[in-house]
């Protein structure tokens, strides 16, 4: 079965190219496959997710109004009969709606913090914006840890850094679509790259351990092995500054098989959606014990 959708690009504003239907060849290619990218892309991360096997196209269809430039991309996806839902909703319109609240989302996330925090919770994942938390499903989770999506819709805000084009609108003409309005501000927020993109779990817990690989450097990592449980080890950097000074003032010295109790917090992330979850460790507090007599020491 075929589905089509035409989505409208339109960049608008004030300047003279712009009011003229002008814009740079090279913006409005970029734009062009970086629309295709999001989609074809967003539609990958559908397949995965719900184990089907719709094939995505898209197709350009020219357009002209006063003051600005547009044109419609065709969406053009096959599916089979019994792929033609998903919870109720029309296959496609939920593969566009959840790239636009992808869009919605990186619109309002907080640019002080320089990763995107999706957290899983036991109702599926939240997202952190500034205002709070954004609630999500795993296709818009999958789409918004997609790298290629995201430097892509980077790509479709290029021209609003153009002096005379101040918007940009993407709409559907036919789904149940929620409206894409990107002004300049907001352009320069969504062209703007996380470093990486974390889902994460999160913890704390304490415990007597010995450590190996010890070293004076405060950026490396000790390995630390619980004398209560042999399986259990872990390797983590230490932020205990009490510890460290004790340290630069000869107060605290160590041998890899003295005993430490430390408190300890640590990060569940994954960088995309279906990456393998890597834990990260970081030992905030320690206290040095006697291995002998198992008793805080006092180190002169």
């Amino acid at each position: 079965m075929e589905q089509t959708d035409s989505i409208q690009i339109h960049y608008d504003g004030n300047g003279k190219d712009i009011t003229a239907h002008l814009m740079s060849s090279i913006l409005v290619s970029s734009s062009v496959k970086a629309f295709d990218t999001i989609y074809k892309e967003a539609f990958k991360e559908a397949n995965k997710i719900y184990g089907s096997k719709l094939q995505t196209d898209t197709y350009i269809q020219g357009g002209f109004e006063k003051g600005s430039l547009k044109w419609l991309q065709k969406l053009v996806s096959v599916q089979n009969e019994e792929q033609i839902q998903i919870d109720n909703i029309d296959f496609q319109s939920r593969v566009t709606g959840a790239v636009s609240k992808v869009v919605s989302i990186l619109a309002r996330i907080d640019h002080n913090v320089p990763e995107i925090i999706i957290q899983e919770t036991s109702n599926g994942y939240t997202v952190n914006i500034k205002d709070g938390v954004e609630p999500v499903d795993e296709l818009v989770c999958a789409i918004l840890t997609n790298p290629k999506i995201r430097k892509a819709i980077g790509e479709l805000t290029k021209p609003l850094a153009v002096d005379g084009i101040d918007t940009l609108t993407i709409n559907s003409c036919n789904n149940d679509f929620e409206c894409i309005e990107i002004d300049q501000e907001t352009g320069s927020k969504l062209s703007y790259q996380k470093s990486h993109v974390s889902l994460i779990e999160e913890g704390n817990f304490s415990g007597f351990y010995q450590a190996e690989d010890l070293s004076y450097n405060p950026q490396k990592a000790w390995k630390f092995n619980s004398i209560e449980k042999v399986s259990d080890s872990f390797s983590g950097i230490i932020t205990d500054e009490k510890f460290w000074s004790d340290v630069a003032a000869s107060k605290e010295k160590f041998a890899y098989d003295d005993i430490m109790k430390v408190d300890v917090s640590w990060k569940k992330v994954r960088k995309s959606l279906t990456s393998r979850a890597i834990t990260t460790y970081v030992v905030t507090r320690i206290e040095h014990y006697d291995k002998e007599k198992g008793v805080r020491c006092t180190m002169l």
